[in-house]
């Protein structure tokens, strides 16, 4: 679905292209699904917290014709990627890349619409070796609480979190959103095939008391096919759709 040139560390998309070389997270379906579930119908400004590549940064982006994103990125070498890819866009005016941890500067940065994040999310598991792969795989540097503690103190009063997780941080997450009064609006269980469970959730959660949307987005049919669904939701990135 992503197209590889003939540098493997290079992903083309419909409309632009990522480095993913230094980035210790890779480009893959977490992040694609994010990128075009997300709400961006009514935001003006956009932060996407632990950008990496600055996938999730661009498909925002391509999605609107006149939001201010900036990518927030802690590891050095994925802010110094994410930014070469942002210059290389069509996109460069209006997104960023600010090299910093948001937990310290997210006081500083315009109040966002919306907030999008990939996060770290692995907890208590066997830890990868390679401090930037730990970070990027981990919820050491950031975790789901963290987040949306910071989306409750930063968001604009109709603004939303948009976030994907595996489904065994449901209760991690739902807590904290109470803990920080933030409400949950929209669920998706994102499955791979008819009658497998599910093994990602699409959040998203904010300040406005709304009936809560519950949906599952199946990847694959029966034969193998990807589902109408997912090629109608992502087809304007990937190459093949």
């Amino acid at each position: 679905m992503v197209d590889k040139s003939a540098d493997k560390s290079v992903f083309r998309f419909k409309r632009f292209e990522l480095a993913n070389e230094k980035s210790a997270m890779k480009i893959g379906t977490d992040g694609v699904l994010l990128g075009a579930w997300a709400d961006v119908s009514n935001a003006r400004t956009a932060w996407d917290v632990g950008c990496g590549t600055g996938l999730i940064t661009l498909m925002l982006a391509q999605r609107t014709d006149n939001m201010d994103i900036i990518g927030i990125e802690i590891d050095s070498d994925a802010a110094e990627e994410s930014s070469a890819n942002v210059r290389a866009s069509e996109w460069s005016r209006r997104v960023r890349v600010v090299y910093d941890d948001v937990l310290k500067c997210y006081n500083e940065l315009p109040v966002p619409d919306l907030i999008v994040s990939n996060p770290p999310f692995f907890k208590n598991a066997l830890k990868a070796h390679g401090l930037a792969r730990n970070s990027a795989r981990h919820d050491d540097t950031l975790s789901y609480a963290d987040l949306i503690r910071v989306a409750s103190e930063s968001l604009s009063s109709d603004g939303c979190l948009c976030m994907v997780s595996p489904v065994d941080r449901r209760e991690d997450i739902e807590w904290a959103c109470c803990l920080h009064k933030l409400n949950i609006q929209h669920v998706t269980e994102v499955v791979t095939a008819p009658g497998k469970a599910a093994k990602r959730l699409l959040w998203q959660v904010g300040r406005e008391d709304r009936l809560p949307v519950h949906d599952v987005l199946c990847i694959r049919d029966s034969m193998g096919r990807f589902t109408e669904e997912y090629r109608a939701l992502t087809g304007d990135f990937y190459l093949d759709f």
